[in-house]
Formats: C-alpha cells, structure tokens, sequence
C-alpha cells in the first residue's frame, strides 16, 4: 500500500520547521507587582540599616550587627527581581519577623537607641514596618502563586509603579532621619548667605565712614 498524501513528514513540512510550538511559560508573563512590592520593602528596609548602622557610631557591635542585615536585605531583593521569586521564602519571612520583632525591643528598652530621648525614631519604625510588610507579602506570594492569574504589561508597570512609590514615602522620611541623612542636609541657607554677605556689608561700611 502506498502512503496516503498528508502523511506526518508532509504535515510537519506545510507547518514549517516540524516543531511543536513553544508552550508559554512565567518567564513570558510580565513579573507580579506583588513581588516588586516584597523586593522594594526588603530593599528599603537594608538601606535603612546601613544608614543606621553608619550613625551608630557609639554602639559599634550594633553597627556591625545592623550593617550585616542591611547587606542580606539588599542582596536578597536584588536575588528575587533577578529570579523572579522570593529565595527561601519560609526562612526569608521567619527572619524578617524576627528582626522587626528584635529590634523593636532593643529600641524600646533603649538598648541601642539611635537618638538620646527619644525611643523610635523614624527611622527604627521605617525599618520595622517594611521588615512587616515584606514578610506578610512573601506569604502572599508564596500563597497566591500556584493559581495567580497573569497579568498584562500595562497594569504590572502601574503595580510596580505604585509599590516603587509607597516604598519611597516611607524610605524617604526614614533615610532622613537617620545620622547619615542629617549629616546629608545642608546647614540653613540663612548661614551661608550671611557669610557670603558679610564681607560686602563690612566693605560698604567702612566706604561709607
């Protein structure tokens, strides 16, 4: 018997190379903004440690301490946006807890306050509430994923977007309050004018006697 006309080799022929077509994978989809959210809070919170750590000049084993978690904040968030997930979410969460916990203590109880009198500054409460915030959010992830719709470009970047902003609205306020932010604002303009204007003032008054 002869093959009939539109064998397989034939198909596969008309259709082109004969390969399957790639199935759709999570790399094509646009990453989850809730994920942006996570990796932003843990990133603020490690650059609000550093910060702290660079101001506690009087407490080195603190700074020490609050530099070595600044660094594992940043470089796992830099871990998650580049695989697209949270690395050892369980681990990531319990610690993240633990830290905001920890050092919420250790503030309230003066152990290593960051400004005399004052029990949290901005900066203490910056950091806990994003360490909160990342947990929680790394548990939705790890919840949600299995059956989290995809979502388009335009709203993934408009998600990104608004996390990248609330992110900043608390980071922001925290940096400043922290020795290095303060130290990074300039003393008041008024100083610099009148020093940049006394030398004239006294040239002129010397001309007019």
């Amino acid at each position: 018997m002869t093959a009939p006309s539109g064998t397989a080799p034939d198909l596969q022929v008309a259709s082109g190379s004969g390969r399957p077509p790639r199935r759709r994978s999570e790399e094509d989809d646009p990453p989850s903004p809730l994920l942006g959210a996570v990796a932003f809070a843990v990133l603020g919170a490690g650059l609000v440690d550093v910060a702290l750590a660079a101001g506690h000049g009087g407490h080195a084993g603190w700074a020490w301490v609050l530099l070595a978690l600044g660094v594992l904040q940043v470089g796992w968030a830099v871990a998650a946006l580049a695989v697209r997930r949270p690395p050892l979410p369980h681990v990531t969460a319990r610690a993240l807890l633990l830290a905001a916990a920890g050092w919420t203590v250790v503030v309230a109880q003066g152990i290593a306050a960051t400004a005399p009198g004052v029990p949290m500054t901005a900066a203490d409460a910056g950091v806990v509430l994003l360490q909160l915030v990342a947990a929680g959010g790394i548990g939705l992830v790890v919840r949600t994923a299995p059956r989290r719709p995809a979502v388009g470009a335009a709203r993934a970047l408009t998600g990104w977007a608004l996390a990248a902003i609330l992110t900043a609205a608390v980071v922001t306020p925290a940096l400043a309050s922290t020795g290095v932010g303060e130290q990074a604002v300039p003393d008041g303009g008024a100083h610099h004018s009148e020093d940049t204007r006394l030398p004239e003032d006294t040239d002129r008054g010397h001309a007019d006697h």
